[in-house]
């Protein structure tokens, strides 16, 4: 009896250890690049590559998220921290890492109810607000109306390079 147990217990270790040896990892591809707007650096971007459904399985597997740098740079990881994309067609999504996107939007309502009710110290308090993000904002292109589709090959994007300006310019 305590050998059928051993073999048993030697065919559910092997069984096992494929599932978790990552055999979904053959899937993702090593993706690395730059982000340029008119061909400079944008710093301070979320990449965010989100896979999109093949068929009928809406959920074909984790998105894949990266930051650029200084210069522009950025190395995708999935939300489960492995290095990479899933290979196939994914949704690029951009946003700034040090500007919240509603923050505008509460501090110019803000700052005219503040108008509205005559409180010139709320008033002024948001306009100096306002100002910090605009200042910003300069010089940086607007990421509204980005469309892209991304195809992740098997043997992924080492140097992809995404010019905002032909992104933004794309009919999708």
């Amino acid at each position: 009896m305590g050998n059928s147990f051993t073999s048993f217990g030697l065919a559910l270790l092997a069984i096992f250890s494929i599932a978790i040896s990552g055999c979904g990892d053959s899937s993702l591809a090593p993706v690395s690049g730059t982000i340029t707007y008119e061909g400079k650096p944008v710093p301070k971007l979320d990449v965010v590559f989100s896979p999109q459904p093949v068929g009928d399985n809406f959920s074909p597997g984790p998105y894949s998220k990266g930051l650029t740098d200084a210069d522009g740079k950025f190395s995708l990881v999935t939300r489960h921290k492995k290095p990479g994309a899933l290979v196939g067609a994914h949704k690029l999504a951009l946003s700034y890492t040090d500007i919240d996107d509603m923050e505008m939007y509460d501090l110019r309502t803000a700052m005219t109810e503040a108008k509205d009710m005559g409180d010139k110290e709320k008033f002024e308090k948001a306009k100096k607000k306002i100002a910090k993000v605009t200042a910003k904002l300069k010089g940086r292109p607007v990421l509204g109306g980005i469309q892209s589709i991304i195809e992740v090959p098997a043997g992924g994007h080492e140097n992809l390079q995404l010019e905002l300006s032909e992104l933004m310019n794309k009919d999708e």
